[in-house]
């Protein structure tokens, strides 16, 4: 895939502009202040519908404008095609070759990957800041991936909810932790799944850069362990065994103790 030009309206300090790329290689130089970040962000933003740099929308538009927009035109090996985010200080707009769409279907669309200086927070920031940043990875090449973490959400609170009520003998409560325990097995193969080929690829590179003998790989320690090659069946078993060993404590705390979340 290839982007070949954006435009942005409205967007951080930059004027209304209109960018076209090199296929080989682009330089972005100037002064502190002059918006070479802004640029890769409204990039990264149109093409992800996110910011590496905030979560509030507010803070990328344009001081003193209400609402901003970014355009991109990309080709990949079929087609020429378009995406967009348009965005106010409530609500996002997401487009794909100038059609309206939901966000699990801009998701993927096209691929990219940014780099900066807090992403050191990968190595020694909590477990969730590394959750998260394999959530948004896979799920950018697996939209069904998306699709599982937003009903593992949805399942979560209805499974909260019980336990804070102390109501887990309703029949309702089995079946909504029936349906969390089959999404959270999902999530945690497809995360298995995924790791396991990014290891491959990650110790392939090594041995090409530094040393031929030796291997640096990835391993994905879940709240169920180490696991290598589970079925999905077995990890569905490993899960539902772990929540019959923690039932005592959910029922005391009134929420979720473990799981994929």
């Amino acid at each position: 895939m290839q982007i070949l030009d954006m435009n942005m309206i409205n967007f951080r300090n930059l004027d209304d502009e209109h960018l076209e790329f090199d296929r080989r290689f682009n330089l972005f130089l100037g002064k502190n202040g002059q918006g070479k970040t802004s640029v890769l962000e409204a990039i990264y933003f149109t093409v992800t519908g996110k910011s590496f740099r905030t979560n509030k929308n507010k803070e990328m538009i344009k001081y003193g404008r209400h609402k901003m927009g970014a355009f991109v035109n990309y080709e990949d090996r079929i087609a020429l095609k378009s995406i967009s985010v348009k965005v106010d200080e409530k609500k996002k707009i997401y487009s794909y070759n100038r059609k309206h769409i939901k966000y699990d279907e801009f998701l993927g669309k096209l691929n990219i990957i940014s780099f900066i200086p807090e992403d050191i927070e990968l190595i020694i920031g909590s477990p969730s800041v590394r959750r998260s940043f394999f959530d948004y990875e896979i799920a950018q090449a697996d939209p069904e991936y998306y699709l599982y973490l937003k009903s593992v959400s949805k399942l979560l609170k209805f499974r909260n909810k019980y336990l804070k009520d102390k109501n887990t003998a309703d029949p309702m409560f089995e079946i909504y932790n029936s349906e969390f325990i089959k999404y959270a097995s999902l999530i945690v193969k497809k995360r298995i799944d995924y790791i396991k080929n990014v290891s491959r690829l990650l110790s392939l590179n090594y041995r090409k850069l530094f040393d031929g003998e030796k291997e640096l790989t990835l391993r994905y320690k879940s709240f169920l362990g180490e696991l290598r090659s589970p079925t999905l069946e077995e990890i569905e078993g490993k899960i539902r065994k772990s929540y019959g060993e923690v039932k005592g404590r959910e029922l005391r705390y009134g929420y979720s103790l473990i799981g994929p979340q």
